[in-house]
């Protein structure tokens, strides 16, 4: 009896069993499907917030280009508002830059916002140069060659219109040589200003250097005093006039340079660096989009099989738990009927190890008992019967 209770598995056991099993498998299933939900919601807050810095660095693209057009502007026609429509934009750039860098976590893409931050930073300190340059070129413009030229064509003017009223005629040809040099000479530094061509600028430099010899011939064929004044004076301010012109042209050679190499790579670059920011960002979000279908397929998947599973786990538990529950029981009311007929050699077959089957052989035991108690009393019939036979047969022969 032991050995059975020992090994006694309960009906309450084997329905807890069962639908412990199956609560086990809901909770597998429920675990999968937060698990899934979690990192699809993972998935979707860095796919928004790479979104959103794909959005920034368009317009960072976008305020950088608006940037250069200003800054072209600005070197062709120096005016003041382009200055400050360029600085605006280029502002903008830097604030649509800070955010994407507070934003990014990629270590690629880090590192491509750090090489735009860098290239930006060189940007606005080279177009600072520029402002610089474009002070110096009109400084040199307005206070040496607008104000020396016109003086110098003056002198000279006055000396042709004297030596004209004197009757020298070799003073006044010779100075309307020198004026024609200096006009031709302004006229291709006025040229170079627009254009910025070298060529220009090598035939200023041709007329000038004419009129320096036409200088010397005047010193020697002008002997008028007053004449000779003035054209000392024009020769000292050809030579500060020279010396003006080679510093703009060195002045604008360098801004030149500053725009086409400076300028215009580093331009390009941040451009480009954007543009590879925005694939990198484009390729994530493509990787996150296979990701999250992949992932979602497979808790899909997870959470059909598993509810399939305790379905099926639960209809087979139940069938199980019914049949080890409705079989005993029906075999024993079987019994408790053919009993009732009076057979007290049924015996109730179950072998279950649980209440049932030990309601079974309480029942088996019962009746064994009831059936021993029949045979004793069968046999106390007998033993009266016997005796009241002979008590007959005695009162018959007493009679």
């Amino acid at each position: 009896m032991s050995a059975m209770k020992s090994r006694r598995v309960t009906v309450a056991m084997k329905i807890g069993a069962g639908f412990g099993l199956v609560l086990f498998l809901l909770v597998v299933v429920g675990g999968v499907s937060f698990d899934a939900i979690r990192s699809l919601g993972g998935k979707f807050g860095e796919f928004s917030r790479i979104s959103t810095n794909e959005v920034r660095a368009g317009r960072l693209q976008a305020n950088m280009a608006m940037a250069r057009i200003q800054a072209i502007y600005y070197i062709y026609q120096g005016e003041p508002e382009r200055e400050r429509l360029f600085r605006e934009r280029y502002e903008a750039t830097e604030g649509f830059l800070k955010e994407a860098l507070d934003e990014t976590k990629g270590e690629k893409q880090l590192e491509r916002l750090h090489e735009i931050e860098k290239d930006l930073a060189t940007y606005g300190k080279e177009f600072d140069r520029i402002v610089e340059l474009k002070a110096e070129r009109d400084h040199v413009v307005h206070d040496f060659l607008d104000a020396d030229g016109p003086e110098m064509e003056r002198a000279l003017s006055e000396v042709m219109a004297s030596a004209h009223r004197d009757g020298d005629a070799s003073a006044a040809f010779y100075t309307g040589e020198a004026l024609r040099n200096l006009l031709l000479g302004r006229l291709y530094m006025a040229k170079y200003l627009t254009t910025n061509e070298s060529a220009a600028a090598e035939r200023a430099r041709t007329e000038l250097a004419s009129l320096d010899k036409a200088f010397e011939t005047l010193d020697a064929e002008v002997q008028n005093p007053e004449r000779r004044a003035l054209v000392a004076k024009a020769h000292n301010l050809t030579e500060r006039y020279e010396g003006a012109f080679e510093s703009l042209v060195g002045t604008i050679t360098e801004r030149n340079r500053i725009r086409d190499e400076s300028l215009a790579e580093l331009g390009t670059e941040i451009t480009q660096l954007a543009e590879d920011y925005k694939l990198d960002i484009i390729a994530r979000q493509n990787t996150l989009s296979e990701e999250s279908k992949t992932a979602r397929q497979r808790a899909t998947m997870v959470i059909m099989v598993g509810a399939l599973a305790a379905i099926v786990l639960g209809v087979g538990i139940s069938i199980i738990i019914t049949r080890g529950i409705v079989g005993p029981v029906g075999r024993l009311l079987a019994s408790f009927k053919v009993i009732a007929t009076g057979d007290l050699t049924e015996e109730v077959k179950v072998s279950s190890r649980d209440e049932i089957g030990e309601l079974s052989q309480g029942f088996n035991e019962f009746v064994a008992t009831i059936r021993g108690l029949v045979a004793e009393v069968s046999d106390s019939a007998h033993e009266v019967a016997g005796a009241a036979t002979e008590i007959a047969a005695s009162s018959e022969q007493m009679a």
